[in-house]
C-alpha cells in the first residue's frame, strides 16, 4: 500500500476517533453548553452516550473499510493487463478469454459492436474504388 493510502486511512481513524472523544468529553464537561454561553448544565444518559459512540464508530468502521476496499481496487488497475498480440485475447488468471468477455466480467459493460468512422470511411472508399473500376 502507498504512504498516501495509508495517511488517508490513518486519518479516517483519527477522525472518528475524535468525534467519538468529543461526543465523551461533551457529556462529561458540557463543553457545548460552556461554549454556547448557556449556564444550564445538559446531563447525557450512560446510555445515550453510549448509543452515539457505538453509531460513530459504526459508520467509522464501514466508512474505512469502504476505503479500504477501494484503495485495494484502484491498486489492481496499476497491474499490467496482457493482452495477445494475434487473437486480442486477456489473460485472466490462468486462462486467456476474448477481451469482450474480460470487460464484462472486471467492468460490468456489456459489449456490443460497431464500426469507427476511420474504419467505414477506408471501407466506403475502397467498395466506391471496386465499383468505379468494375
Amino acid at each position: 500500500m502507498k504512504k498516501i493510502h495509508s495517511a488517508i486511512l490513518l486519518a479516517q481513524v483519527l477522525s472518528y476517533a475524535l468525534i467519538i472523544s468529543f461526543i465523551c468529553l461533551n457529556a462529561q464537561y458540557g463543553l457545548i453548553a460552556a461554549w454556547s454561553g448557556n449556564t444550564s448544565e445538559v446531563t447525557y444518559s450512560t446510555n445515550t452516550i453510549i448509543v452515539a459512540c457505538a453509531l460513530v464508530a459504526l459508520t467509522g468502521v464501514m466508512n474505512i473499510w469502504i476505503t479500504f476496499h477501494y484503495i485495494q481496487e484502484s491498486q489492481k488497475k496499476e497491474e499490467l493487463l496482457l493482452v495477445c498480440a494475434w487473437t486480442h485475447k486477456v489473460k485472466y488468471g490462468d486462462q486467456w478469454i476474448p477481451v469482450e468477455e474480460f470487460i464484462d466480467q472486471q467492468l460490468g459493460f456489456r459489449v456490443t459492436h460497431g464500426m469507427s468512422e476511420e474504419t467505414f470511411d477506408k471501407l466506403h472508399a475502397d467498395i466506391n474504388a471496386r465499383w468505379n473500376k468494375g
